[in-house]
């Protein structure tokens, strides 16, 4: 169809577009490095003594093989699904950010696709399946996710393939195939994340709800089936990760007085910012929003109005609904502010897209586009607004200060600083991957000792860098007795990464 066509083309041309402009930021580091085998290596590496670089952990050179992916990712808190692809990924087309990205744009075109083929089965409207459609092609979730080496959209694509298999089993009649494509779609979803179980509950509840005879008592089992597979042949590997998953989350505490209005706040808000964190008004400083987005808050509620006369939107609603009743579950249960966050819940958004869509399908036609139309135009119109994503830091130029002297041998110290411990390894691995390290290296979680620069007495260097969390005022509150003069020249600071550089000159007589 020329419609899905000409959409297909604009968002492939919205994911390509700058994919590369910006340094990967520190989860794409971990997606590389565990995609080499290695685990998050960066997390186990020795602290607060001098050793020899281990070199780049995200490189493919004398990588594990794949297979050891599987069993390497006990400190993670993910499944290994998107790994494994990123690992053949790169293999193939190489292992430039660029190509890292890449993968991601596959399965968020495939999303698109699987989409209109669901929503033009589940209703019967090839208006309402173009627009989903298109609200998914340039809703700025969607294109950021397909842009980052993660596996957000691989759970998007994988959700959506379960849903076109359910309602093809709904609406074309069931058969073993697409039980087949049922039970693997699960599988891949609950094996790519593991909030994917909420939109395989919203897949359980709908097929019980509108399902009948023996068509639901199958696609059930389906269901089930790789809920049962993903079970076994993951749940040993889950088993260990379990301590690593509090101490990896430990940075989303809401520290606020008032936990409980915070977060409906930002429940409130989600709607919005499933289209475009511009139309939500978000600051990228803080989590604070326009009045006006509460809004939004009508889209929890109005489209109940919609399922009496139109139950055929009951699946896209559950989709919508379920991963945010999950994430704010967990928000509330453990004083978490995973709803700030919209990759934990952009998976709702899919559902989102074909209700605003579906809304005023049955209203005459010069009003029945009018909606979905405008929200296509402003999510089109702010896409690429600055700043629209926090998380975003340029690694490249921690490399670029530091690079030359690392790659002849000059020590690097890496420290915490006030971030937590693993925030030393995290700075060594986002340098290390921009830049050869050759020299020893140290990575701090508190102070070193006041001995500490006996570990490079065998080969006394006049010079080394400190690269610290931007919690010091001075490095000797991190290396006890050293000279240092605090000019342009000597020190360096990377908001973005949150850290400082300094070059410390160790030629001058240390202090007492």
């Amino acid at each position: 169809m020329l419609g899905l066509l000409l959409i297909l083309g604009l968002a492939a041309g919205l994911r390509l577009y700058a994919i590369n402009a910006s340094s990967f930021w520190l989860d794409e580091f971990c997606s590389v490095e565990t995609s080499t085998g290695r685990g998050l290596a960066h997390v186990a590496l020795p602290t607060n003594v001098f050793m020899p670089s281990p070199g780049s952990l995200t490189t493919l050179t004398a990588a594990t093989p794949w297979w050891s992916i599987w069993t390497s990712m006990r400190l993670d808190n993910h499944p290994p699904l998107y790994f494994i692809l990123l690992r053949f990924w790169r293999d193939v087309f190489g292992q430039s950010d660029t190509a890292a990205r890449t993968l991601s744009v596959v399965p968020s075109l495939a999303a698109i696709v699987l989409l209109f083929d669901a929503v033009l089965v589940s209703t019967r409207r090839t208006s309402v399946a173009l627009w989903s459609a298109a609200l998914m092609a340039v809703a700025m979730p969607q294109v950021h996710f397909a842009q980052e080496a993660r596996g957000y959209s691989l759970l998007v694509a994988t959700e959506l393939a379960a849903c076109a298999a359910l309602v093809r089993c709904q609406c074309l009649g069931f058969s073993r195939r697409r039980a087949l494509a049922l039970g693997a779609s699960v599988l891949a979803m609950l094996l790519t994340h593991y909030y994917a179980i909420a939109p395989a509950a919203a897949l359980g509840i709908y097929a019980l709800c509108r399902l009948r005879g023996p068509a639901r008592i199958k696609s059930i089992a389906a269901l089930g089936a790789g809920a049962v597979v993903f079970a076994v042949v993951w749940g040993p590997f889950l088993w260990q990760q379990r301590t690593g998953v509090a101490v990896n989350n430990s940075w989303q505490i809401d520290n606020v007085p008032d936990h409980l209005w915070s977060t409906a706040q930002r429940i409130a808000v989600l709607p919005l910012r499933l289209l475009s964190e511009t139309l939500a008004g978000r600051s990228p400083q803080t989590d604070n929003y326009w009045p006006i987005a509460w809004i939004a808050a009508v889209l929890y509620v109005a489209p109940l109005l919609l399922l009496r006369r139109r139950p055929d939107l009951l699946l896209w609603y559950l989709i919508f609904i379920i991963p945010v009743c999950l994430v704010a579950a967990v928000d509330l249960a453990d004083d978490r502010r995973q709803t700030a966050i919209i990759r934990y819940t952009q998976m709702a958004g899919p559902g989102l897209y074909v209700l605003i869509a579906a809304a005023f399908s049955e209203a005459p036609a010069r009003y029945r586009h009018l909606l979905p139309g405008v929200m296509c135009l402003a999510c089109f119109l702010t896409l690429f607004t600055a700043g629209a994503y926090s998380e975003d830091m340029d690694s490249r130029l921690l490399a670029d200060a530091i690079g030359p002297d690392a790659q002849s041998g000059v020590p690097v110290v890496f420290a915490s600083a006030g971030h937590p411990d693993w925030y030393a390894g995290a700075l060594y691995l986002m340098a290390s991957h921009y830049t050869d390290i050759r020299g020893p290296i140290m990575l701090l979680s508190h102070p070193a000792p006041p001995d500490w620069e006996e570990a490079l007495r065998s080969a006394p260097p006049s010079r080394l860098w400190l690269v610290a969390g931007s919690k010091i005022d001075h490095p000797d509150q991190l290396l006890p007795g050293i000279t240092f003069k605090d000019t342009p020249d000597t020190h360096l600071y990377l908001p973005n990464l949150a850290a400082d550089v300094w070059i410390v000159d160790l030629s001058q007589p240390s202090k007492p």
